[in-house]
């Protein structure tokens, strides 16, 4: 099967964000008129501010697609950091900036073992995806070793403060830092070379991939704050709904499991798809286990159209 040309790709995703228009405005009449408040501007910003979370590490995994990865543990790494800040902000009496300071890192540090996982290991081509799912595991660990069955309160008003708006804007920014990095020739070369590269000697690609995951983990850690911002707690709940969120987020957004797609604008697409899918189904009264459901039905059928239709990108 040959590869689609540029232009071709280009037009590909301006019909593939058509369709997600299309889907999410029907979707949006029908749940108004099953609800008669989804439209409304209280649930509207309601909907931005729950999306933030997931959006965050949808960003993540669409960088991560235009490289042919995916990583699992990003929610559970968000769960881990968070759960961090909040012991150390509430139990512990850290100052807000130093705990910040320290999840971010932490979560730069998790992701950048990811990268390394994604290269070599012993001369030979480690699975990625077996070994992020190791990290998932063992994040999923401390957070129960730091948390145990317990919920821990954040108290402190300072970490509160950017959630809404200032949260919003947060992902605006990283969302246009992205579309600008990918506008740069030089940037989408090198994550189009990462996606194609087997060979362990080849440096450059190695050291993209690393900085890719470290991305991931940042983001991830940014992430986390949000959700106990928003809860004003950390506690231990399960974060495979919000990882899912985003992968298929960032795959029905237009991002492709076999690379060179994927950009700011797939993942505005994602997020607008699976959050008003969501919260549709909230306001209809569906319980958590049908709109995870949902969501993973969505992620099938937008991962066979990618397969089943879609030509391989040049890369």
């Amino acid at each position: 099967m040959t590869s689609p040309g540029t232009g071709e790709v280009a037009g590909e995703r301006a019909g593939w964000a058509a369709g997600v228009v299309v889907v999410v405005v029907v979707g949006a009449l029908y749940f108004q008129s099953r609800t008669d408040v989804f439209l409304d501007p209280r649930n509207l910003r309601n909907m931005a501010i729950t999306a933030v979370s997931f959006g965050l590490l949808t960003v993540g995994q669409t960088l991560l697609l235009r490289m042919r990865y995916i990583d699992p543990s990003a929610a559970s790494i968000a769960g881990l950091t968070g759960a961090g800040t909040a012991v150390l902000v509430s139990t512990h009496h850290w100052p807000l900036g130093a705990a910040v300071i320290a999840a971010i890192l932490a979560g730069a540090v998790v992701g950048g073992f990811n990268g390394v996982l994604a290269g070599t290991v012993g001369g030979a081509r480690f699975p990625a995806l077996l070994g992020t799912l190791g990290v998932l595991g063992l994040a999923e660990l401390l957070r129960y070793y730091i948390l145990g069955d317990q919920v821990v309160p954040v108290t402190d008003r300072q970490l509160r403060w950017w959630i809404g708006t200032p949260e919003i804007v947060v992902l605006a920014l990283i969302l246009l830092a992205f579309a600008l990095a990918l506008a740069n020739p030089g940037v989408a070369a090198s994550l189009d070379r990462a996606g194609r590269s087997h060979d362990s000697g080849d440096t450059g690609a190695r050291h993209t991939k690393l900085l890719g995951f470290v991305i991931v983990g940042v983001l991830a850690a940014l992430a986390g704050l949000a959700d106990i911002g928003r809860a004003q707690a950390a506690g231990p709940w399960p974060t495979t709904s919000l990882g899912l969120a985003a992968i298929v987020a960032a795959i029905a957004g237009g991002a492709s499991v076999r690379g060179g797609r994927g950009g700011a604008l797939t993942v505005v697409c994602g997020i607008v798809l699976v959050e008003a899918l969501t919260n549709g189904l909230l306001l209809s009264a569906a319980a958590a286990a049908q709109v995870t459901l949902a969501v993973t039905a969505l992620g099938a059928v937008a991962l066979s159209l990618d397969v089943l239709i879609r030509r391989p990108a040049p890369i």
